[in-house]
């Protein structure tokens, strides 16, 4: 069953079967089914690799899809932007630093952050 909220995954994180299962609340089977249908995208590890893996904008995609809310490619970004720095608060108990060129602002970010 599709969890109620969209899946906490990485940015630029790729996913074994497994962890897709577990992120879409389905079993191995009704993933390669996915996949067949076209719903979901995978990809290998590489192009010698028999490993699949399933990239993290593909997993929100197929969520949103299914929950009848479609999300552009740049809706996906800017989600994955907000779960990654969520999920970077909740480690550090901080905003990631600020990374441009105004450096006094990346140097308080920095400070500000107690690991």
């Amino acid at each position: 069953m599709l969890p109620p909220t969209p899946p906490n995954v990485t940015k630029y994180g790729t996913y074994s079967i497994d962890l897709t299962c577990m992120h879409l609340g389905c079993c191995r089977d009704s993933l390669r089914k996915k996949t067949e249908q076209g719903k979901i995208r995978n990809t290998r590890l590489d192009d010698d690799s028999e490993t699949i893996i399933y990239p993290a904008i593909e997993i929100l995609r197929y969520w949103f899809n299914t929950t009848k809310q479609p999300k552009t490619e740049g809706e996906l970004e800017v989600i994955l932007d907000s779960l990654q720095a969520k999920g970077y608060e909740a480690t550090f108990g901080c905003k990631p630093p600020i990374i441009n060129d105004k450096k006094k602002r990346k140097d308080e970010s920095i400070e500000s952050c107690t690991v």
